[in-house]
């Protein structure tokens, strides 16, 4: 293997930080979960790319022993539009799963069943087929899939247009909203890169710029991964869904249920404290109040002018700020308080502190401090 250089290894940490996202995102349970495994999908084909590509121009003696490897870049091209689409879609609409969805992928399965005969092939052959030129997929399924993610690009941006005047203007549903502004804002970018480079590749009438080549569409889809995998990591409430910030609407029961269940919520906090398990969905929350995660959904927003995770995150500054001034955590760092208070992102607890207590944590566990030593 050659020594590797500066742009392998971008694509090599875009890479891996992309594999790590589509794992922690598959690996979320709440009620955007069926719209989380389509975009941890989406951002590890990206990833499985990246590395085909580093693995091709790093390590050529592996393509030169195993030449049918060539075909991993190409085979995933028609499975990004559908998984783009199909994330915003179930992100922004309670849809089921049905055959329709599943069609979307049809053109993607044929193209591998197509390109499987390639397999049969020796290596030594399928060598030579390279060299010569002889493979379907080299240019014509570049162009076919590009024209397809740019359907799908217009049609998940006309998607999230009609659904954005119906969002919630809370802040969280406000995180959600600019963490799918930025997802389009940067497959777009990737989509309109490559595309040029395509294009002036085939073309050479077309202005040819120094960077603007397939190394700069290799460096936007690294970046695409590591941007989503700092955002999303930093702020977890990003991947609830947009169709739940009215969840009320779909609640049926009275207002005097829903005075009992609120008086429900209160038994709950006060003797199980859920909020203290740092994975806790609204649909937990449900079990533990023997009720339906929309009528809980409905009890918070209505009764308690907030959404599901801006509730629980202020409980879990309340019993930051309890378990901070009490002597018996006086031995731990700030952070270790956090989590001993239920939350699991360094992130989340500095900005949950800082908006509801209006201070840092470090200033908050200074003055208590300082109280102390005045008593």
């Amino acid at each position: 293997m050659k020594n590797v250089n500066f742009l392998s290894l971008i694509v090599l940490f875009g890479s891996l930080q992309g594999f790590i996202l589509s794992v922690v995102v598959f690996r979320i349970k709440d009620a955007n979960q069926k719209a989380n495994r389509f975009l941890a999908l989406f951002v590890f084909l990206i990833s499985a790319v990246l590395v085909s590509r580093l693995v091709y121009v790093e390590g050529f003696t592996i393509w030169r022993t195993y030449p049918h490897l060539f075909l991993l870049p190409d085979l995933p091209l028609l499975f990004y539009g559908p998984a783009f689409y199909l994330y915003l879609r179930r992100v922004t609409s309670p849809v089921e799963a049905s055959f329709r969805e599943a069609v979307h992928f049809f053109p993607g399965l044929l193209h591998i069943f197509l390109m499987s005969f390639y397999l049969f092939e020796s290596g030594p052959e399928y060598m030579q087929r390279m060299n010569e030129g002889r493979l379907l997929e080299v240019p014509y399924i570049e162009f076919i899939s590009l024209f397809q993610i740019g359907i799908y690009l217009i049609a998940g941006i006309r998607l999230i247009n009609k659904v954005r005047r119906d969002i919630d203007s809370r802040p969280v549903f406000d995180q959600v909203w600019r963490f799918l502004r930025l997802f389009i804002v940067l497959n777009a970018t990737c989509w309109l890169l490559w595309l040029y480079s395509a294009v002036s590749d085939q073309f050479s009438t077309l202005p040819q710029f120094e960077y603007l080549n397939y190394n700069i569409s290799w460096i936007a889809f690294s970046f695409s991964s590591m941007v989503l995998a700092v955002f999303a990591m930093g702020k977890p409430e990003v991947f609830q869904p947009l169709w739940n910030s009215k969840p009320y609407a779909r609640s049926a029961i009275s207002d005097d249920e829903l005075t009992r269940l609120d008086q429900k919520l209160e038994e709950v906090l006060r003797n199980e404290k859920p909020f203290l398990t740092p994975d806790l969905t609204i649909a937990d929350l449900a079990h533990l109040m023997q009720s339906h995660p929309k009528n809980v959904s409905r009890l918070i927003n209505e009764r308690r002018k907030v959404n599901f995770f801006d509730f629980i995150n202020q409980l879990r500054v309340e019993e930051f700020k309890r378990l901070a001034s009490g002597s018996s955590h006086k031995h731990l760092s700030t952070l270790a308080i956090a989590f001993e208070a239920g939350f699991n992102s360094k992130t989340a607890f500095y900005s949950s502190v800082k908006r509801y207590a209006g201070t840092t944590p470090a200033k908050f566990v200074k003055e208590v401090q300082n109280t102390g030593d005045a008593d």
